[in-house]
């Protein structure tokens, strides 16, 4: 073989290497972004854990099992049909439930724990107003009765309902869901619940379970009939005693609501608040942990050194290195022999805080609460209050209130006055502000609503009275005790010489000849002879006219205006019987209650403006 061809061969050869090369890296390359299909299946089966198949009705019993859910054509609903890019869905897909044992286990980090615990203890500080609705106009609200229930229920030592239902918010962001469970004797929580089933002194108050503990069982219209309001939503609770649980005797609440097809793989819940930041607390601790090991390793010592005298010697050099180190820190001093050159390169720590921050930041985000409520730091930037995340961090603890604490406090206050007192009504219940003004934010708000009453008073909307009482039934006023009786009257001369406040006619013992008016004073044809002979008034009416009543004391100009409508309109004996009257001006619509007929004598006890 000549050397052309001892040089082609070796062309070839080289060739055939860089080609076997440069396919054995398409190779590595492509095999990063496609995923074998036994992977596939095998991502696809943890990112959706339960499907049809493992859905069991509770069906009733003599009903017919529907067996839709058994068929082939639910199959393709559980598989990807189409092409997905694998790197960018395994990173989605290993993002699903996680199951409940884990998430107990993460709630042990204090970041974690505080992101589910914060927001559900101050959505519950504030107190709350209760009320019930009432099917009366004229019922009176016994807040006595009101007062002695809610007493009776914070009773640390009996009901504890609001920390039950504080328990119960906490439990759903751990877990993704929860239930409150009433504990009521003689009850049969197999059947839908019924208010008139509670015996006396039967209930005992209520209970949180985990999820773990209870198992969702759905009848034959909630797996198949998409149609209806409970559909894919537990029918029955399943407790380990045996006992099944109508949904209607439960408050089961979701952190948030899932896909159809994944509730089944999230045992009908919703997001674990673990789940969803578990990775960004990790990102977040771990860059804080970095932190001091980087402030104490930051200075890198560079000096020359002979390999070939390292190798023939190493345990003495490395003796040689340790009584260095020992001598080279922050405090000491390091010595070289003359001609040896030594560098030391600094890590910079600029800006180290804002990345640690970040991480933080990207957790409170992920767990929807503000960062600076969640790491109790005040916020940084270019005139920044913190008004805008105290008030995204109140819509939030609103939304707990709203979804977890009213429920309860409902269903566990029904149950109380019906076992206790033998009473069933609706309540109502409202939450006071989460929060609470100082004393100076307080007297500023004060101040500013003082000068708006004066604007009012001058303009002739509103009067000095009806500012007084408005003072006197405000809640947070300083001046809730002072009396409501005023004795001071309206001149003599400005009532045009009346004996009384609101009754200049009272003087007059009858009407001067000529006037167009019938026997009982009334103007023109009207019927208010014959239409009350035979009227006799109600129970209803009787309770209305001696119903206890607050006068309002109208401007002067407004007062004389009245006193001609009552005078031109005067009380017919329907009116006399009932003990109040409608009149209208021009500007108001006025209720006054009559205090003498025959002289026109009343008390303005209500007002309205014409719309």
């Amino acid at each position: 073989m000549n050397l052309k061809d001892k040089f082609n061969n070796y062309i070839k050869n080289i060739a055939r290497e860089v080609l076997n090369e440069k396919q054995a890296t398409t190779d590595e390359f492509s095999g990063n972004y496609a995923l074998p299909e036994i992977d596939r299946n095998n991502l696809l089966a943890k990112s959706i854990q339960k499907t049809h198949k493992d859905l069991v009705a509770s069906v009733p019993v003599g009903v017919a099992m529907d067996a839709c859910c058994n068929t082939d054509k639910f199959n393709d609903y559980y598989n990807i049909s189409n092409p997905v890019d694998d790197i960018i869905y395994t990173h989605f897909a290993t993002q699903c439930f996680i199951g409940f044992q884990a998430c107990a286990i993460l709630t042990q980090n204090w970041l974690i724990n505080k992101a589910c615990l914060l927001p559900t203890k101050d959505a519950i500080r504030p107190d709350y107003e209760l009320s019930y609705v009432t099917t009366d106009e004229t019922e009176v609200i016994d807040k006595d009765f009101l007062t002695k229930i809610t007493d009776l229920s914070n009773d640390a030592k009996k009901f504890n309902i609001k920390e039950v239902a504080r328990t119960f918010a906490e439990k759903k962001r751990q877990f993704g869901q929860c239930l409150a469970y009433p504990i009521v004797e003689g009850a049969d929580y197999s059947n839908p619940f019924n208010i008139d089933s509670i015996k006396p002194d039967s209930y005992k108050g209520m209970t949180v379970i985990d999820p773990v503990w209870y198992q969702a069982i759905l009848d034959d219209e909630a797996i198949s009939d998409p149609t209806s309001l409970r559909y894919m939503k537990p029918t029955y609770f399943q407790m380990p005693n045996g006992v099944k649980v109508h949904h209607s005797w439960c408050i089961f609440n979701t952190n948030g609501d899932v896909p159809d097809i994944l509730k089944p793989t999230y045992r009908w819940g919703g997001y674990p608040i673990p789940q969803l930041i578990y990775k960004r607390a990790y990102a977040a601790e771990k860059t804080a942990n970095e932190a001091p090991m980087l402030a104490q390793s930051k200075r890198l010592l560079i000096t020359d050194i002979n390999p070939k005298n390292y190798f023939v010697n190493q345990r003495e050099t490395e003796e040689q290195l340790k009584v260095l180190c020992n001598f080279r820190d922050n405090f000491g001093v390091m010595t070289k022999r003359p001609g040896e050159s030594v560098q030391q390169i600094d890590t910079s720590l600029t800006d180290l805080d804002e990345v640690i921050m970040t991480q933080f930041q990207l957790t409170a985000a992920a767990a929807g609460i503000t960062a600076t409520k969640l790491l109790e730091t005040q916020p940084k930037g270019f005139n920044s209050t913190g008004d805008y995340e105290d008030k995204n961090y109140k819509l939030t603890c609103v939304s707990i209130q709203k979804e977890d604490y009213i429920p309860i406090l409902d269903f566990h206050y029904r149950l109380l006055s019906m076992s206790k007192y033998g009473i069933k009504r609706d309540y109502t219940i409202n939450f006071k502000e989460i929060d609470t003004p100082t004393e100076k934010e307080r007297a500023e708000i004060n101040e500013i609503k003082a000068r708006t009453d004066a604007t009012y008073i001058d303009a002739g909307i509103l009067t000095q009275d009806e500012v007084r009482d408005n003072l006197i039934k405000s809640p947070n006023s300083d001046y809730a005790d002072i009396s409501n009786d005023i004795d001071e009257e309206y001149p003599e001369e400005e009532q045009g010489g009346s004996e009384t406040s609101q009754s200049p006619f009272k003087s007059q013992d009858k009407w001067e000849e000529g006037d167009p008016r019938r026997a009982n004073g009334q103007f023109g044809e009207g019927s208010g002879e014959s239409s009350s002979e035979n009227y006799k008034p109600s129970e209803r009416h009787n309770r209305v006219k001696n119903r206890p009543r607050k006068s309002i004391r109208l401007p002067y100009n407004e007062h004389k205006r009245l006193e001609t409508a009552i005078f031109e309109n005067q009380f017919n004996d329907k009116e006399k019987e009932s003990g109040v009257a409608i009149r209208f001006t021009s500007d108001y619509k006025y209720m006054v209650k009559i205090d003498n007929a025959d002289d026109l004598s009343y008390t303005v006890i209500q007002r309205w403006k014409n719309t």
